[in-house]
């Protein structure tokens, strides 16, 4: 099983403030990449085999997920992660539910990597103190499974092969798995998490938390 997480964010405000790109360029570039990730998925999936479970053709699907990866807010920054996965099973049903659970453990890691990234900016910045981050990593690390199961993530896509067990030559399914999630969603469950779980902590505490995703 392996498993990929593809999050991509376009900071436009930097670029056109610091080099002096103009807005039109970068959604250019923008594009080309689009058109690029797009072509070179569609194209190493088919070359491998796989096809839609169900109706639609395979470039709609991966359009669907490619779109996902390129859709950003106001400020440039991507609205949502794309989690990809594949697994390999007896049944269609074993290997897709395999993928599911990659991608919901990828999505823990994801959130456990981006508040521990908040608390970073936030120490190296002196807006919290270390008590209340060490408190905070603790327990989103200990918590980031329940978390992710709060968070609604979408099948974007379940492609499947069939292919031979090398061990008994028998036929398994392989499926390759895309699943889009919300990053704010992600956030804001993260940040609810942990209210309910230090609601008995000190006040300075829980300004802190509100200064740590204040950032976000």
């Amino acid at each position: 099983m392996k498993t990929t997480v593809i999050i991509r964010s376009l900071l436009l405000l930097a670029l056109i403030g610091c080099f002096g790109v103009t807005e039109a360029q970068v959604l250019k570039t923008r594009q080309k990449e689009y058109k690029k990730a797009l072509k070179q998925r569609a194209k190493e999936l088919k070359k491998d085999g796989y096809t839609p479970k169900g109706a639609g053709s395979l470039e709609l699907y991966v359009r669907e997920a490619i779109n996902k990866e390129f859709d950003t807010d106001e400020n440039g920054d991507s609205k949502f992660a794309v989690v990809y996965t594949s697994a390999v099973d007896p049944t269609f049903e074993g290997a897709a539910t395999a993928c599911r659970s990659a991608a919901r453990a990828a999505l823990a890691g994801n959130i456990e990597t981006r508040v521990a990234e908040l608390v970073k900016r936030s120490l190296n910045t002196e807006q919290i103190s270390m008590k209340s981050a060490e408190g905070i990593n603790k327990t989103v690390t200990a918590g980031k499974q329940l978390i992710a199961q709060r968070v609604s993530m979408e099948d974007t896509y379940t492609l499947f092969r069939e292919l031979k067990d090398e061990r008994d030559g028998k036929a398994i399914i392989e499926v390759n798995y895309a699943g889009a999630y919300s990053q704010k969603l992600a956030m804001a469950k993260a940040r609810e998490f942990l209210r309910e779980q230090m609601k008995n902590e000190a006040e300075e505490l829980h300004r802190d938390l509100d200064k740590i995703f204040d950032l976000d």
